[in-house]
């Protein structure tokens, strides 16, 4: 390796940088540590904000999540079922009984999210408004949906 007058090799990588040079050009390391830049504060990350506690469930009880879940998942189509069965009820269709199925499953939804919303009363972690949401709106589901397939047998049986 041959050098010039006004050459030196870097410290930290070995390249041929300039012998005045504060900053090697190829490892971006600072050769002067006195004029090297004061890092950083690194951030507080032992807390999050608020906002990010609202998206996502940082501490929250797994038993809260789920119920917020499964009420979510058993409420969402109600409208569209309701909407399909009174256009199939009285009919022997393959839409009708898939109506029928579905309305089903998504009561048990309904029912275990009001199982799980009591698993997260149980638990002593926070989450307990996510829980709250789950037994309500399960509750509110399930009763929905076991009205709905009461409604549709009991004009079914009425109907034959």
């Amino acid at each position: 390796m041959s050098t010039n007058a006004g050459e030196r090799p870097c410290p930290y990588c070995g390249e041929l940088i300039k012998a005045n040079a504060i900053k090697c050009r190829y490892c971006g390391e600072f050769l002067d540590e006195q004029r090297a830049p004061a890092p950083l504060p690194m951030a507080q990350v032992d807390e999050p904000s608020a906002a990010v506690k609202m998206i996502v469930p940082v501490g929250r009880s797994g038993w809260a999540i789920a119920s917020s879940w499964l009420a979510l998942v058993a409420l969402v189509p109600f409208p569209l079922f309701v909407f399909i069965g009174l256009i199939e009820m009285g009919r022997d269709s393959l839409t009708a009984n898939l109506m029928w199925l579905a309305a089903c499953i998504n009561a048990m939804f309904g029912v275990l999210a009001v199982l799980t919303g009591i698993g997260a009363f149980l638990s002593k972690k926070p989450g307990r408004g996510r829980a709250i949401f789950g037994l309500v709106v399960g509750f509110l589901a399930a009763v929905g949906y076991f009205g709905f397939v009461w409604y549709m047998v009991s004009n079914f049986v009425k109907s034959h």
